[in-house]
């Protein structure tokens, strides 16, 4: 078959592959896009966890000598709202987002 084909068209360059091949060669470069992107979106995540992890750890190293002070006078345990940072303003924007999204939540226990 190719030496007819090179028969008619000698500038002509004939390649014949299967359809196997062929499909492997046009999704090579989607498939190297759609890793790439996957990579990057893995490096966000992990980067939004580490942020978020120095939030929580800041708020936390902030409350560390008022949960101290709290222990020394003999308090049972410490109030969760104060370990959990939620008196900084924290706890009601949470409430709020959550209040518009799922509904109303019952009454604060702290």
């Amino acid at each position: 078959m190719r030496r007819k084909v090179h028969e008619r068209a000698p500038d002509v360059p004939v390649r014949f592959t299967t359809a196997a091949e062929s499909l492997r060669e046009n999704l090579a470069s989607p498939r190297f896009l759609t890793a790439l992107l996957a990579a990057f979106a893995a490096l966000a995540v992990c980067l939004a966890m580490a942020g978020v992890y120095g939030v929580i750890a800041y708020i936390a190293g902030q409350r560390v000598s008022e949960i101290g002070l709290r222990m020394a006078l003999a308090r049972r345990q410490p109030d969760r709202c104060i370990v959990a940072g939620a008196s900084g303003g924290f706890d009601r924007g949470g409430r709020g987002a959550c209040d518009r999204i799922g509904g109303r939540l019952p009454p604060r226990a702290c």
